[in-house]
């Protein structure tokens, strides 16, 4: 099950991957000759040739999403998980609790960011909302706030058999949700309506979904 350390240690052990197989950054490259009017040329084999350079110019994991692509291997390796798919092109947004695809939107503007994952489980669907956030900061209290949107629009009746999942994995999640006396993974399953949408951790999620009879 996805814990803080196996997302941190999944991503060390892709960046040494990286470092091996010679992956690296060519705009961080650009910019570097630039600032520093070096030619590109003599860079990139500085790159190839040279352990510790190679190292800087690095393309960091967490920009190919890769904490998302984790959390979705391991959501598909459930055993009672069906029909698993990860969301990309073929983006769904979360709308007065209902979902509806990017195709379909008209003029509609949707308030939460689209959905990540969908997959069915003992005849009902599941929509789920992933964040892996590891500090704080103000980019991680946006992503907060995108979590709690989410669950404000799927709160209100939509879809018969569906559930929308907010799920939430990192150590942000278990600090204080600013002066009250509640975690901010709590306080986001005290907003949504539990019903047929929840707040959780990876690691709640095989218990949540055998509690539903999957």
């Amino acid at each position: 099950m996805p814990t803080p350390e196996d997302y941190e240690n999944n991503r060390k052990i892709l960046k040494r991957q990286f470092w091996r197989s010679g992956t690296y950054s060519e705009e961080k490259m650009r910019k570097f000759c630039e600032q520093t009017g070096e030619k590109q040329d003599v860079v990139r084999e500085k790159i190839k040739t040279d352990d510790l350079f190679r190292w800087f110019f690095l393309k960091d994991p967490i920009r190919q999403n890769v904490h998302e692509l984790y959390a979705a291997a391991f959501i598909e390796s459930i055993n009672a998980v069906t029909n698993f798919k990860k969301l990309g092109s073929d983006e769904m947004f979360v709308i007065s609790g209902g979902v509806v695809k990017k195709s379909d939107l008209g003029t509609m503007k949707p308030k939460s960011k689209s959905i990540d994952f969908y997959w069915e489980c003992g005849g009902k669907k599941f929509y789920a909302f992933h964040k892996y956030t590891k500090d704080s900061g103000g980019h991680q209290d946006n992503q907060y706030r995108d979590i709690q949107v989410f669950i404000g629009e799927a709160n209100e009746p939509g879809i018969k058999d569906a559930y929308f999942l907010a799920i939430a994995d990192g150590d942000y999640y278990s600090t204080n949700n600013g002066r009250a006396r509640t975690t901010k993974i709590e306080r986001l399953k005290q907003i949504a309506n539990g019903k047929n949408v929840f707040a959780m951790t990876s690691e709640e999620l095989p218990g949540f979904l055998d509690g539903l009879d999957c």
